[in-house]
């Protein structure tokens, strides 16, 4: 059956149930080597009867929350951490490794959208992300997670997107040249004889840097669970599965929420859903304003001519998608990869996927055509033949959380998402993918938000989870528009 007439729709597979995450996933290399971290299957004996806080998820996102409301106090905080899997198992223990923003490239489209003043304001919320991690792997994790601070090599397949990426550039340095000097433009020839890449049409060098999420992650929660055993219980293997609420008038009106587990009920006074993708199983209004993307991401070995730049160098192709009629599927823009220091092996990602394998929450999974897709590109980006193929070394999906707009939900959750009274149901998610450059900063954000504090200097309100923006920027309709852009040829509804 062809795409044009296949079921289900570009507006079905965006507003679906993502579920619970799939309970056997592919393996990420990150965990597989050397090993899962000792505490990532960690729980209490029996579930806590009560908490001040309950946070959904244990990537970077819930991990920044805890953090940052036990660093923070109030002393006597009790925070309670539900993960569906192992902790550290979705998107950031399975990501490229790569913390990096792409920061003025995109100041010219968000100008545009937002003005001058905002934009700067998402940018340079983005620039403070990066440094805050990378402060906090030096600080906690030095030696774990293999942090390397290098040169982003963000290159471009067409010489429109490179112009115009150099223009964002050179307007963002006009308009705060106090920032010049961040960026440096390269040509093809620089690009092919410095750092190896054959066959784009240029690129733009920039700071930025390279780790294991998971090994940082881990870390953190190892020295918070050491830190904090009076006030921290962290919950490996225990779904939330349903959020419900007493009456305000209750007498036990402080614990308002109640949070559903295959292990019990926990009464709560707040509920932070750091579920990115999977936001829309437990607060269905969300479908369809976030929904789950799947990429996949391998390590390979090529041929010994290719030099080791693991130390200084990470990379990363844009372009349009490119959509073949015949397969369905769609190259959907952008390749990311980087070394590793020790024997050269390549983290290289990115995805190859008809619209069906790419709207999916399914990380057990992947398709042979994917991997052998970023076999084929990554031969042919260092200027091998078809007979130098690569080694495969691991291959593994993740489920990334997008959203029509292009930014993450943040903040307090309103009556029209939730259904419940009360005003203390937070959420951060949607990250399309960039994530690392966001999520340690959303993390100290909410927590400031849930002790009252006002943000509001350093903190972009384009982010707001309003119902303003779930009817506007954020509508279904305009998602589909933009997934359609990936898949020309499948029906919207």
């Amino acid at each position: 059956m062809s795409p044009r007439n296949s079921t289900p729709t570009l507006r079905d597979l965006i507003t679906a149930d993502p579920g619970l995450p799939y309970p056997n996933p592919t393996t990420p290399y990150w965990i597989s080597d050397p090993g899962p971290h000792p505490l990532a299957n960690t729980s209490s004996p029996q579930l806590p009867e009560t908490a001040d806080v309950v946070i959904i998820g244990s990537g970077i996102t819930g991990t920044s929350i805890a953090f940052h409301l036990l660093q923070e106090g109030p002393p006597d905080l009790r925070v309670t951490v539900l993960e569906a899997r192992s902790l550290c198992s979705g998107a950031t223990g399975r990501n490229g490794g790569h913390l990096v923003t792409y920061g003025a490239v995109l100041y010219s489209s968000l100008k545009q959208m937002l003005g001058r003043e905002l934009a700067y304001k998402v940018l340079n919320f983005t620039f403070q992300n990066v440094d805050a991690v990378a402060d906090a792997v030096q600080r906690y994790a030095p030696q774990e997670a293999g942090y390397r601070a290098l040169d982003r090599v963000m290159c471009h397949g067409d010489e429109e997107g490179f112009a115009e990426a150099k223009r964002s550039v050179e307007e963002f340095e006009r308009d705060y040249p106090e920032q010049a000097g961040r960026y440096t433009f390269l040509s093809p020839e620089k690009v092919k004889e410095s750092y190896g890449i054959h066959g784009v049409a240029g690129a733009i060098k920039f700071a930025a840097g390279a780790l294991s999420p998971y090994r940082f992650i881990m870390k953190i929660w190892e020295t918070l669970l050491a830190r904090y055993p009076d006030n921290l219980t962290v919950e490996a293997h225990t779904p939330a599965t349903n959020v419900t609420q007493v009456p305000i008038c209750s007498p036990d009106h402080k614990y308002r929420y109640r949070v559903h587990t295959p292990r019990g009920v926990i009464r709560t006074a707040n509920v932070i859903y750091a579920t990115n993708a999977y936001t829309g199983h437990l607060l269905p209004t969300i479908r369809g304003h976030i929904w789950p993307f799947r990429e996949t991401m391998t390590v390979q070995g090529l041929s010994n001519k290719i030099p080791n730049r693991g130390v200084t160098t990470s990379w990363s192709v844009h372009q349009d998608p490119v959509y073949n009629s015949t397969s369905g599927k769609s190259e959907t823009g952008t390749l990311y990869l980087q070394q590793n220091p020790r024997n050269g092996d390549f983290y290289f990602g990115g995805a190859y996927a008809n619209a069906e394998e790419a709207l999916t929450s399914d990380d057990s999974g992947m398709t042979a055509q994917g991997t052998a897709y970023l076999r084929k590109e990554l031969s042919q980006l260092f200027g091998l033949n078809q007979h130098d193929k690569t080694r495969l070394v691991s291959e593994w999906t993740g489920i990334q959380g997008f959203t029509a707009d292009g930014a993450p939900l943040a903040g307090p959750l309103p009556f029209s998402v939730t259904r419940r009274e009360g005003g203390r149901e937070w959420i951060a998610a949607g990250y399309n993918g960039g994530g690392m450059a966001l999520c340690w900063r959303m993390g100290k954000a909410i927590a400031g938000m849930l002790r009252g504090e006002d943000v509001s200097e350093w903190f972009p309100e384009v982010f707001y989870a309003t119902e303003e923006r779930l009817e506007s920027t954020l509508a279904v309709d305009v998602g589909v528009a933009g997934i359609k852009e990936y898949f020309p040829d499948y029906r919207e509804q």
